[in-house]
């Protein structure tokens, strides 16, 4: 009596091998887009919250240092990635109040013209 593996045998195994690995492949594939796609947006929400918090506490000194109305646009290098921060200042029914809103998009995405991969809306008060 022979031992072994017939050539069907081995051809069968052979398929089964290459569609588990197949699988295997794209999930792990597919889990590591994901954790990218994660760490862009936590990094990106850190930096809407970082120019935020730069904004609130601005020297205030007699009025000066109270956010001027318009709209403002910077380059910023976080875990190896450009960024680009917008921000945007506009008044509210309160004088002493201004409403800033944050938006920072990966360099890629601001090209491509995807959406932001943070936004966040803060007041700013003038004392």
């Amino acid at each position: 009596m022979n031992s072994g593996f017939t050539l069907i045998e081995v051809m069968v195994a052979l398929v089964i091998f290459a569609v588990v690995s197949t699988a295997l492949a794209k999930g792990a594939g597919l889990s590591i887009r994901q954790t990218s796609q994660l760490e862009a947006a936590a990094v990106a929400s850190w930096l809407a919250e970082n120019q935020l918090a730069r904004l609130r506490t601005a020297p205030r000194t007699l009025g000066a240092g109270f956010p001027a109305l318009g709209q403002s646009r910077q380059r910023v290098t976080a875990a190896s990635r450009e960024w680009e921060v917008e921000t945007r200042i506009e008044a509210s029914e309160h004088d002493g109040i201004r409403r800033a809103g944050v938006a920072v998009y990966a360099d890629s995405d601001l090209q491509a013209g995807r959406p932001a991969a943070a936004r966040i809306i803060g007041f700013i008060g003038r004392h």
